[in-house]
């Protein structure tokens, strides 16, 4: 996959100007392949996947740098950040694990 370089745009380039940005060291990403995403993606390129969601989409964790390279990919049609309602992550996996059923008080 082709990767744009992170910090420079041809916008950046006319002006001489280099622009950086500052993130988290590293985050969940959702990535959608305009086609079928390589076997083990996110690792090649330093991250880890945690979730295979289809044969072009996925859940990666990627280092933040590797995002922003991403984002200018010509293979990714969507590459965006993911938040996780634990709380909500911890009850769905109960409700998978006890059928639905709760527990007594």
């Amino acid at each position: 996959m082709k990767r744009g370089s992170v910090g420079h745009s041809k916008f950046s380039d006319a002006m001489g100007a280099e622009i950086s940005m500052a993130g988290p060291a590293s985050g969940m990403y959702l990535m959608i392949g305009k086609n079928i995403l390589p076997k083990g993606l996110p690792e090649k390129i330093g991250g880890k996947t945690v979730m295979q969601l289809s044969s072009n989409k996925l859940l990666a964790l990627l280092p933040f740098e590797t995002y922003l390279a991403l984002k200018n990919d010509i293979g990714i049609s969507h590459i965006g950040p993911v938040n996780v309602d634990t709380e909500r992550l911890s009850r769905m996996a109960q409700m998978l694990t006890t059928g639905g059923r709760t527990a007594p008080d």
